[in-house]
């Protein structure tokens, strides 16, 4: 029998590992004041391994060293393609998007929008924005809080509210640089809890030949599957078309990206930046997919679910760490202290970025909210947060937590890329073709994501498994064979209802893209003129000739304005 209870020391760790991160809020909350008023959003000149270091642990979720390590073991390591799609968004980040967005001055990715269109596009894109992160936080607050449930007996709520209260703590005291440096702890934490988590895995599965020789028997590593079937789970373009489009949202076109690369001082710097991102994007990947693994080799003969050891499949980590490390003294905390790092990284960047968004787009024409700006913004981290809590109760009905971000993403995260690349990447889009793409697209995946579930809820859309097995299961007797993983979808169901999630974000944005050009085409006026500046480089060569070196009146006017506020905020 598996003891999941916590040791004194255990508890040592993981409070130390809180209390650092408050300590952190605490000391740039109140350190003397800057002359810089963007300082709590942007922060200054910061190290560019700080930087580094922020960007890779808001972008790996707490569902990333857990979910992902389930998912892996229940249907196979198509994540294997991942450092593919992370090389893509890096490539793309740092010639396609960023480029454009860095050489404006403003805390927001979606002032350019207002630039490049009007502001009507700005704020519909805000309005996706905006509920996507509010929906995303409780995600990350979830998995720790069911972790220290299941190891403590305490509430999954009463987990989840100390979570946010601490973490909204040292977010709104201090601002960007908090949530950088805290960032960076929380980086190390994670790279340590994973590296120590795989060896004992490995250790106790026969080391690395045992465990690849045991997935190759269970097919988890057949990942060379480029099935076009959009309803199964079982291809590799989940993570080829997925994968890259849901990481082109989080990091091409994200907030967390613009503010950090705008707290650097040259673009030799972000290009470096970007480098070190993706190699921590990359070597996480292999540390959880490894882990995955060594999951799989250690209960493919008695799957800790059916054995009635866990819930479900989102503890299985957890079940595993006590398992294989739980007499270690000390790496059960370890453990915890990581899968806390990860989700207070990604909420912290979530708030502060939910932060910038709302003051810059929709409070700061007010004068009367402008005067008291860093009071706003730490006012709404805190209702942000408290939302948050509220909402971590939704994510059970998604199946568990990694179908909840995927799906979050494919609703919200679509008509945001494609509205950006809309104005990027093709010159002869206008502000009606956007608005029709982007309303069109949302409305349509929001659709098919409520259909899905409401089918899933019901038991007639289901994932299919790899083989899972019961052979050697003590709890469980008279049963050898292994549990059927086969299933026929009720005939009811819709076709489109079928299509599997992780091809939300890539439908989504196809459909903006595609229905906003054709509408752009259909209603485009001759007076329609975009600023170069406004386009990427890598596609300026679409814009005619008369204007590749010409700047639209209305370019030059809201720039204008744009540096008259500036000048006035200082």
């Amino acid at each position: 029998m598996v003891d999941l209870r916590l040791t004194w020391l255990d508890f040592v760790i993981f409070g130390g590992q809180l209390t650092i991160s408050v300590l952190i809020g605490v000391y740039f909350g109140f350190r003397k004041k800057k002359k810089d008023q963007d300082d709590y959003l942007v922060g200054g000149k910061t190290n560019i391994y700080a930087v580094a270091a922020s960007l890779v642990a808001s972008n790996v979720a707490g569902a990333t060293l857990v979910s992902i390590p389930s998912d892996i073991y229940q249907f196979g390591a198509m994540y294997l393609w991942a450092p593919v799609a992370h090389g893509i968004v890096i490539i793309c980040t740092l010639f396609v998007t960023m480029p454009v967005f860095t050489n404006l001055d403003c805390s927001s990715v979606f002032y350019y929008l207002e630039l490049r269109f009007n502001r009507k596009v700005r704020l519909m894109a805000s309005a996706l924005y905006v509920p996507q992160l509010i929906l995303f936080c409780p995600t990350v607050i979830y998995v720790p809080s069911v972790i220290l449930t299941q190891m403590t007996g305490y509430s999954t709520t009463l987990i989840a509210v100390l979570v946010c209260v601490i973490c909204i703590g040292y977010t709104s005291l201090g601002g960007f640089n908090a949530v950088v440096w805290t960032d960076t702890l929380q980086t190390v934490l994670i790279n340590a809890c994973l590296i120590v988590v795989l060896i004992f895995g490995f250790n106790t599965s026969g080391g690395l030949g045992a465990v690849w020789s045991e997935a190759v028997k269970g097919g988890r590593l057949d990942v060379l599957q480029f099935d076009f079937d959009f309803t199964t789970r079982d291809s590799s373009y989940i993570i080829l078309f997925g994968q890259t489009l849901i990481y082109l949202v989080a990091v091409g076109v994200g907030q967390p990206t613009l503010q950090r690369l705008k707290s650097l001082q040259t673009k030799g710097e972000s290009r470096r930046v970007m480098a070190l991102v993706y190699l921590g994007l990359v070597t996480i990947n292999t540390l959880v997919v490894l882990i995955g693994l060594a999951l799989y080799a250690r209960y493919s003969t008695c799957d800790p679910l059916l054995d009635n050891k866990i819930q479900n499949y989102d503890q299985i980590v957890s079940y595993f760490v006590m398992d294989v490390g739980g007499h270690i003294p000390g790496l059960p905390g370890l453990f915890v202290a990581g899968i806390f790092s990860a989700g207070l990284s990604s909420l912290s960047t979530g708030l502060n970025s939910v932060a910038a968004i709302i003051y810059t787009d929709f409070l700061e024409g007010f004068d009367s909210i402008a005067k008291h700006r860093n009071v706003a913004l730490k006012l709404i981290v805190l209702l942000c947060g408290g939302l948050c809590v509220v909402l971590t109760c939704i994510i059970p009905y998604f199946g568990g937590v990694l179908p909840a971000i995927i799906s979050f993403l494919g609703v919200f995260g679509g008509p945001i890329l494609g509205i950006f690349m809309l104005g990027l990447a093709f010159p002869k889009s206008n502000t009606t073709g956007t608005l029709v793409g982007g309303g069109a697209a949302f409305v349509f995946v929001t659709w098919l994501s409520i259909g899905h579930y409401y089918y899933k809820n019901k038991g007639w859309i289901r994932d299919i498994t790899k083989p899972i097995s019961i052979e050697e299961c003590d709890s469980i007797s008279n049963l050898t064979a292994k549990v059927e993983t086969s299933f026929v979808p009720h005939e009811d169901v819709f076709i489109l209802y079928k299509i599997s999630y992780w091809y939300y974000t890539s439908i989504s944005f196809l459909a903006t893209v595609c229905v906003g050009f054709v509408i752009s085409l259909l209603t485009r006026k001759k007076s329609d003129m975009v600023s170069p500046e406004l386009i990427s480089p890598w596609f300026r060569f679409l814009l005619p000739e008369d204007k590749k070196n010409r700047k639209s009146h209305r370019y030059s006017t809201i720039i204008k304005s744009s540096d008259i506020k500036l000048q006035t905020l200082q």
